[in-house]
């Protein structure tokens, strides 16, 4: 005797009970982030996110846009100030792409200016990426597969831990599952409309993912011919398929490029306003030069050189003999690092090895049974991650770019797992999918969700390490150092900042951050320019170190310098000296 509810054989494979549960299976699957992200960041972090410098220039950009200052930045470069002017502080913010900051914006709006709000930023998108996951695998491979998906995302020690860092990582690959969710439905105007505008928020949120749209584009006109929305009925559908995309053509992709041009012109124009070109922001527009022989890897001293300005796609045409190095160099250091799980713990991090094993095993054995747009959209998938590294590659890549393909990477995961256990599919009756197997294989299969699932506890490796320990010292000397700011230069001041031996150039965004005031990379450039015309602000400089070493100017250096006596601090073995410009 079976009971009755939506809880009642969580297996069952007929589609009207599958849709009865899903709704509910998701809302566990949401209360479940909540629950493993809150224990993760209040309890074990003791709500303190995990800055790098890239989190620290977000926050304080979002801050500004939450305050009404607009998009705005309050720490400039060298090659910012010289591209941008000075005329007008704070400068418009072009460095990285704008969306995450756009993002952090509404809950500082909403919870406030804080650190912790910056850990519950990339919190919520975690939090919503279970449910979501489980939302696009059951429509691909129904519930037992989505449930085990879920669970592999909820659990992920990438995911977690950089949903705390304040970086685009989590909700890119929310906002990348989002798309792949509705290019899983059927299409109609409205959904066209939506699929542009998502694409168009992928886009602003990073920019390399606007290589994706002709692939994009492709499949959905795909998937219009396989449904026979591109041939008219009688005579008339006889007519060459080029006439068919002549049709679509006008009637419907309008409405997914509308959708995108929505999201997207609008921060393409304005970076051509400023910049000249309407698809690169400051980092990218310079990271064609990186690994070349112009410069040595991933070089921030390229943006300390005042009024370097090049076209991207002529530079590499210019470096064309240098690409194949750096292609090389780039993809194997990626794929490397995806292997062992990046930076994430001090040794490897298997769970990353084996998901990537059963991803190329779902690759070269796909399911028996497959519609023609699950088959387009698997192949979809991998031609996104294929563009993402070798564009990526000629530009900047990273090994935690790819983690946005997270999610769709574990469904088909999952999927290879379930036909291992010989569980069925579970939706529109494709029960057929299962072959025999035996209790070897289904114990293999066994033993490696497990293991996946125990990857999980790597989650506390970033919190317990040597390197993790450090970092939070370091962060505390950042916030002393702009409690200091706060207590000696007004809140209209321009405060140089000059790193002194040792300290990462971090120091510039954290102190923005913590001391609310704006800073500027110290350089002979930046010190004229500004003594020049500063607009009657007060004018500062700040030497500091966070480390032992320590070199104060002497005091025909500071009459260089045209700087008074300075205002000292000191904390540990952290030090600040803070002199005025006359």
């Amino acid at each position: 005797m079976t009971r009755a509810g939506p809880w009642r054989n969580l297996l069952d494979p007929s589609e009207p009970e599958e849709r009865a549960r899903r709704p509910v299976c998701a809302l566990v699957l949401l209360l479940c982030g909540l629950a493993v992200f809150s224990v993760y960041f209040v309890t074990l972090r003791g709500s303190v996110p995990a800055f790098g410098p890239d989190a620290y220039e977000y926050a304080q950009t979002a801050r500004n846009i939450a305050r009404g200052d607009g998009l705005k930045t309050s720490t400039v470069s060298v090659l910012e100030l010289s591209l941008l002017g000075h005329s007008d502080f704070p400068l418009p913010y072009l460095s990285h792409d704008i969306g995450n900051s756009l993002l952090m914006s509404l809950l500082f709006r909403v919870f406030g200016v804080a650190d912790s709000t910056v850990g519950w930023f990339g919190g919520t998108f975690f939090i919503l990426l279970p449910p979501l996951t489980f939302l696009l695998a059951s429509r691909l491979f129904g519930t037992p597969v989505a449930l085990l998906a879920a669970a592999l995302v909820l659990t992920s020690a990438q995911l977690i831990t950089y949903s705390t860092s304040g970086l685009s990582e989590v909700p890119y690959a929310f906002f990348l599952s989002l798309l792949f969710y509705f290019l899983s439905r059927p299409f109609g105007k409205r959904e066209l409309f939506l699929t542009g505008g998502l694409c168009g928020a992928l886009v602003v949120l990073r920019s390399n993912s606007l290589p994706f749209l002709p692939w994009i584009i492709l499949f959905l006109w795909f998937v219009s011919l396989e449904r026979g929305e591109l041939v008219l009925s009688g005579p008339e559908s006889r007519q060459p398929r080029w006439s068919a995309l002549r049709r679509w053509v006008f009637r419907s992709l309008p409405w997914f490029l509308a959708g995108f041009a929505l999201l997207s012109v609008p921060n393409s124009a304005r970076n051509y306003y400023w910049l000249g070109s309407p698809l690169y922001n400051v980092n990218s527009m310079h990271a064609s030069l990186f690994h070349t022989s112009a410069t040595q890897g991933k070089s921030t001293s390229l943006f300390s050189r005042p009024g370097v300005r090049i076209n991207p796609l002529q530079s590499l045409l210019e470096h064309r003999q240098d690409l194949p190095f750096k292609v090389r160099q780039q993809l194997s250091q990626t794929i490397a690092m995806l292997l062992n799980g990046g930076q994430l713990s001090e040794g490897d991090n298997w769970a990353d090895l084996v998901l990537i094993f059963l991803f190329v095993a779902s690759a070269l054995a796909p399911p028996l049974v497959e519609s023609r747009q699950e088959r387009g959209l698997r192949r979809l998938v991998y031609c996104l991650m294929l563009t993402s590294l070798f564009a990526g590659a000629l530009f900047t890549l990273r090994w935690r770019h790819l983690y946005g393909f997270f999610p769709i990477v574990v469904i088909y995961d999952a999927e290879v797992l379930m036909r291992i256990f010989g569980i069925p599919r579970g939706a529109r009756g494709l029960s057929a999918q299962t072959v025999p197997v035996s209790r070897v294989l289904r114990a293999s299969g066994g033993l490696v969700v497990v293991l996946l699932l125990l990857g999980s506890g790597q989650i506390l490796e970033p919190i317990s390490s040597d390197n993790a320990r450090e970092r939070r010292e370091v962060n505390g000397y950042y916030q002393r150092m702009g409690d200091f700011l706060k207590g000696s230069a007004p809140k209209n001041a321009l405060i140089l900042v000059k790193c002194g031996p040792g300290t990462k150039s971090e120091l510039r965004f954290a102190l923005s951050w913590y001391s609310r005031r704006l800073t500027i990379e110290f350089a002979d450039y930046t010190l004229q320019t500004l003594k020049a015309e500063r607009s009657g602000r007060p004018l500062f400089l700040l030497i500091a170190s966070t480390g032992p070493q320590w070199e104060e100017p002497t005091p025909e250096e500071m009459a260089s310098l045209g700087v008074t006596a300075p205002q000292r601090w000191f904390l540990g073995t952290a030090r600040a000296a803070l002199f005025q410009v006359e």
